[in-house]
């Protein structure tokens, strides 16, 4: 009995040794290093209309309103990012977590409708007379892309060669577009847009992210492209990009700079200035290896 006592003096309460409690505790710690199985994370929703950066955005009628929001939170491998089909955006997405091999983040679209649109350019709504059908705006950022509603404008090298349809000039902080009446109510679905922000997606430095089922339009570098991320330093890679439209650039569809192990399949990307999808090697030290590009259109590019 003596024995016993010291025994239990010296363990102490919590400590007594028990077949049941190291089975709990053996289980809580293969729990928090098992890789959770993807699909078991959190779905979160972005509506542009209806939403509001102060919900919880974790239900379609709790959802947030800006990618301004999104940026600036923290995902987990398994979470879903859900933009509304039929909306726009016109900010550009930093993707700002990483997933885990076979278990990435994904952003996509949820509803019905069309897909979810992210731009690179900006509206303009107010507009003056010239000469003649030459029309004036006031743009600060020199635009490298012009978009008439849908159709990408030509660029033209003086205000006096802007004499036809679509053709645009850009000089000293205004733009100036030919069109027979005014291009503010002319153009209305959803107007002229002129180029603002490089790219609509970046991902530098992030693994294991999965794109998909969005719209990219109107990206305005001209030596990157509407989805670009840089392997250099921090690495990246062992990201999906399925079933997007990448359209109206200054630059590229999609730049993978000294990244490895992705997969572009099933992309529509069209009426870009430089390349369709462009590989791109940093230096022998920061290579871009067996990346897989599948099932892909690319049309009307003009490097």
């Amino acid at each position: 009995m003596a024995a016993q006592t010291s025994l239990k003096k010296r363990t102490g309460r919590f400590f007594t040794p028990h077949p049941l409690r190291w089975v709990v505790v053996s289980f809580v710690f293969s729990w928090l290093f098992l890789e959770v199985p993807e699909g078991w994370g959190t779905t979160y929703y972005v509506d542009a209309t209806t939403g509001s950066d102060t919900y919880s955005g974790t239900s379609p009628s709790l959802s947030w309103k800006t990618i301004s929001k999104v940026n600036g939170s923290r995902f987990n491998p398994g979470d879903q990012i859900l933009f509304k089909r039929g909306e726009l955006w016109r900010e550009q997405l930093a993707v700002p977590s990483s997933g885990l091999e076979g278990n990435l983040i994904t952003f996509g679209a949820y509803g019905g409708g069309d897909p979810p649109v992210m731009s690179g350019a900006n509206r303009v709504a107010e507009w003056t007379p010239y000469s003649g059908n030459l029309w004036q705006a006031s743009v600060p950022t020199q635009p490298h892309v012009v978009i008439f509603d849908s159709a990408k404008g030509k660029k033209q090298p003086s205000i006096a060669d802007v004499n036809s349809e679509r053709t645009w000039y850009w000089e000293n902080q205004i733009l100036y577009v030919y069109s027979t009446s005014n291009p503010g109510s002319r153009f209305t679905n959803p107007g002229i847009q002129v180029g603002e922000r490089g790219a609509c997606i970046t991902l530098h430095y992030r693994r294991y992210v999965r794109i998909q089922d969005l719209r990219l339009t109107g990206a305005n570098s001209t030596t990157a492209g509407m989805i670009v991320f840089n392997g250099a330093l921090g690495g990246s890679g062992n990201h999906e990009f399925l079933n997007l439209t990448l359209e109206n650039a200054a630059g590229s569809g999609v730049l993978i700079f000294s990244s490895s192990q992705n997969k572009v399949d099933s992309c529509n990307i069209l009426e870009v200035e430089s390349y369709g999808i462009h590989v791109q090697c940093g230096s022998e030290a920061y290579v871009s290896t067996q990346n897989v590009l599948s099932n892909n259109t690319v049309q009307a590019t003009y490097s």
